[in-house]
């Protein structure tokens, strides 16, 4: 049983060589392990996560680029709006039209009002509404969203996409030039 790990990831990388030659991905295949990784003392040694990596292929350099994560180019500018995207979790049958939207469109009018909304459409593929809303976070679009008899019902459910001024107009300022630079 101890050399059974070792065995199958060794039958994996046997497998692979004879059946995808010539076949390359991103991640590579087994074929591209260093040797002392498919040693099976050495195998067994490895941590959990790293033992996982082998399985999947992966070299513990690819890993580690996989989750770097990407460096900004231009400056963080705050979140100034939410753009909520509705859809129907289920389409409403005729007596919850009758019974929820008699109240729903007044409750989001007072939003409207209330200065919460500033826009608002309607989907041409009639699975939701569309709302540009004057929030600066996802959690205050959601409750506020969550609130409306729709929402209460779980018949609608929004993504949320965070909404911010263009950042390369930052470049257009001779200070925003400067910091980038530096």
């Amino acid at each position: 049983m101890e050399g059974t790990e070792c065995t199958t990831v060794a039958n994996a990388v046997s497998f692979m060589r004879a059946n995808l030659s010539g076949v390359r991905s991103r991640r590579d295949d087994f074929a591209r392990f260093h040797v002392d990784e498919l040693n099976p003392k050495r195998h067994k040694e490895l941590p959990h996560f790293q033992r996982l990596e082998l399985h999947m292929g992966q070299s513990r350099e690819t890993a580690a680029e996989i989750t770097e994560k990407p460096k900004r180019p231009l400056p963080v500018v705050p979140t100034t709006k939410i753009l909520a995207l509705g859809r129907f979790t289920s389409p409403p049958t005729p007596e919850q039209l009758k019974t929820i939207f008699p109240k729903e469109v007044p409750e989001t009018l007072r939003l409207y009002l209330a200065g919460k909304i500033d826009q608002w459409w309607a989907r041409q593929d009639q699975r939701g509404p569309v709302f540009l809303m004057n929030v600066t976070s996802v959690e205050e679009a959601r409750t506020i969203l969550e609130k409306l008899p729709l929402g209460q019902a779980r018949l609608m459910e929004f993504e949320y996409v965070e909404l911010s001024p263009l950042t390369p107009l930052h470049l257009l300022l001779t200070e925003g030039r400067a910091s980038v630079n530096t």
